[in-house]
């Protein structure tokens, strides 16, 4: 009788969709699957997974792209003739209409041991399900909760690294929310390790390459990734992958090439725009950056460079990000009379210990005034009460057009575990 095959898990990840394709990430745990028979399959399209990449702890990944149609559909993993993954996504359209194209946000996962399927239950509840998910920091948390800042020391180089990974590709709840739509990823510090910058990594070479090499086979690892969905223009940032220590003498948080790029996306004119980053631009009233929560600001060179494209944009711009443990929705006009929205959704799902956190860290407004530094006169921002949330959440941002094109944008946040008796309201804006 032939030897059997050691068994494997596989996780099967619709990433950056385009208009006409779907990519899929696809990651074998515990063996390598080069022996075996693998295709993925849609609608009488197949793909052989061709060469495979190996990773410490037992992990192997691949990528094939499926060609896709606008209505959503049903991707499959076959090893042979036995179905062992699934997913469903669907191409970008072409353009915005009245149907809502949903945004799903998040950020912060750290489910510590637990292996609740809340977060798969809460979006298989949603009335219209996500055409995409941004991901926009911490999706995987590789330092130990405590000390709070643990500058690398206790991330170990390869296995522990890869096995946090293969448990949140695989959660129940993640792993889910995963597969239910393309996803956009853009990571942050935890991704690597507390407060981690590229000069913080050149300290600890071998666990920032382990860190590294993780993230961009799981999540894509690059700095800006754009895509449009009819006029609306979407920029993806990563601002923590390269950022340096702020006490150099060249500051940044995005290598000047990319910042540059960025500067020339905000200044274009066109539709409506939608900026992503990890930590929000919007500061947080009666908060020293620096210590815990938007520290993007303390860059002042790169920051205030920004702060005045935003303020001067001539089109509507959305900010949507996370990272500091609870949500908001805050909202300005800037000196054009384009709304400046920013939104915040975080944490997705937090361990009781790293919840902890929380008593150093708590719901703040933005500051009264975009960018809230002195030398820069920027315009007044509101901060709704109501638009407070703490807990385990995400938020859906619709996007729809009218008739003549006028871009509307519906923010409603969801909690994972949904209570009749406070049920999050809606915001509504005008781009």
């Amino acid at each position: 009788m032939p030897e059997a095959l050691p068994s494997i898990e596989y996780a099967l990840v619709p990433r950056t969709p385009t208009a006409a394709s779907v990519g899929l990430f696809v990651a074998a745990f515990g063996a390598d699957p080069a022996a075996r028979a693998l295709t993925v399959r849609c609608a009488g399209e197949r793909r052989a997974l061709g060469t495979w990449a190996p990773l410490p702890g037992a992990i192997w990944t691949a990528s094939v792209t499926m060609p896709a149609a606008v209505a959503a559909r049903d991707y499959e993993l076959w090893e042979g003739e036995r179905r062992v993954a699934s997913a469903r996504a669907s191409a970008l359209p072409a353009a915005l209409g009245a149907e809502p194209f949903r945004v799903l946000l998040a950020s912060c996962f750290d489910p510590g041991t637990s292996r609740s399927d809340a977060i798969a239950r809460a979006v298989e509840a949603l009335e219209t399900p996500p055409a995409i998910k941004i991901l926009c920091g911490d999706q995987v948390y590789l330092d130990p909760t405590f000390p709070a800042s643990c500058k690398g020391r206790g991330l170990a180089e390869g296995p522990r690294a890869a096995g946090i990974y293969r448990d949140a590709w695989t959660h129940p709840g993640f792993g889910a929310l995963l597969r239910a739509g393309g996803n956009f990823f853009v990571p942050d510090d935890h991704d690597f390790w507390d407060n981690y910058t590229a000069d913080e990594g050149a300290r600890h070479p071998a666990k920032r390459k382990a860190a590294t090499k993780l993230m961009r086979a799981f999540q894509g690892g690059k700095l800006l990734q754009r895509f449009a969905v009819g006029p609306l223009r979407f920029l993806l940032v990563d601002t923590r992958q390269r950022r340096t220590d702020v006490e150099r003498d060249d500051p940044h948080f995005l290598p000047h090439a990319e910042f540059n790029a960025l500067l020339d996306w905000v200044r274009s004119p066109g539709g409506p725009k939608v900026l992503v980053v990890s930590q929000p631009l919007f500061g947080e009233r009666r908060f020293r950056p620096g210590t815990f929560g938007s520290d993007l600001l303390q860059y002042v060179p790169q920051f205030s460079a920004l702060a005045e494209a935003m303020l001067d944009a001539p089109t509507s711009i959305a900010v949507l990000t996370g990272d500091v443990h609870w949500g908001r929705v805050a909202s300005g006009v800037n000196r054009r009379g384009k709304a400046l929205v920013e939104v915040v959704a975080s944490p997705l799902c937090m361990s009781p210990l790293r919840s902890l956190a929380g008593a150093v860290r708590p719901w703040r407004r933005a500051e009264r005034s975009f960018p809230g530094l002195p030398d820069l006169p920027g315009c007044p921002i509101e901060t709704p009460w109501r638009s407070r949330l703490t807990g385990d959440h995400f938020a859906t941002v619709d996007f729809r057009a009218d008739a003549r094109g006028a871009v509307t944008m519906e923010v409603r946040a969801r909690r994972v575990r949904p209570s009749l008796w406070c049920a999050p309201p809606a915001f509504r804006f005008a781009l």
